[in-house]
């Protein structure tokens, strides 16, 4: 069972950036709030403890003091986590901030699925490493005697959900062709995990939870591309500068 929507603070005086990052934390389920000052994030910190701190490394020194400095020096932050970030070109001071009280860091402009893996690692008992894509788009099946057409209504780099009130039995090997908006096709081959099976008490989505197993060619990497895209549009279409 997945816990309750955790909170994130983004400290950040670049407000396009800001801005981008807020939409995509939020798009995972994360309260997120924005302290673009000195003065915004203490008012925040003394009013909110939060699972995380989102912290621009390019956030200028507060009384000759870091963020990341200001914030270790409060006991009762003991249990917050910091990811630091910043350019690709910052990547070694990045990294040294591992050694004075940040947890993980990652680099502008940040990828979706790095930063949803990042986030589900450092709040989550048992995380998701990869983002879920809500899309609907068809996918060729055959388990070796019954090939046929379905519907998928989410995927992610490791799977697949597909509707259906006939799914088969989990732990059934099968072959799939995804049939999505991209040039080249997909091809992987899957392993039924869990079965959805609605109920008056449980009125669940029918279908099939699908777990990947093998990849054909680079599958994996155009996936995780088609997935990072799409999350990009929808934060772009979100996002206002």
């Amino acid at each position: 069972m997945r816990s309750l929507p955790k909170t994130v603070i983004i400290v950040d005086d670049n407000q396009p950036r800001s801005i981008k990052l807020t939409v995509m934390v939020n798009r995972f389920g994360y309260n997120v709030f924005v302290a673009r000052s000195g003065p915004e994030f203490e008012r925040l910190v003394n009013g909110i403890i939060p699972h995380i701190v989102m912290l621009s490394l390019k956030m200028p020194a507060v009384g000759g003091k870091s963020y990341l400095d200001k914030l270790r020096q409060k006991s009762l932050f003991d249990v917050v986590n910091v990811i630091m970030y910043s350019e690709a070109d910052d990547k070694t001071e990045l990294i040294s901030k591992l050694k004075s009280g940040a947890e993980a860091y990652l680099t502008v402009p940040v990828s979706p699925t790095d930063l949803y893996g990042t986030l589900e690692r450092l709040t989550e008992n048992r995380p998701r490493m990869r983002p879920r894509l809500m899309i609907i788009f068809k996918v060729e099946v055959d388990d070796g005697k019954i090939r046929g057409l379905a519907h998928a209504t989410s995927l992610s780099e490791s799977g697949l959900f597909i509707r259906t009130l006939k799914p088969f039995p989990a732990g059934t090997h099968l072959k799939l062709k995804l049939d999505l908006p991209i040039q080249k096709g997909i091809e992987v081959e899957g392993e039924v995990a869990y079965v959805s099976r609605p109920s008056k008490e449980h009125p669940v989505e029918p279908g099939m939870g699908i777990r990947f197993v093998k990849y054909s060619n680079d599958g994996n990497q155009i996936l995780k591309d088609f997935i990072d895209k799409q999350l990009q549009v929808f934060i772009a279409g979100n996002s206002y500068e």
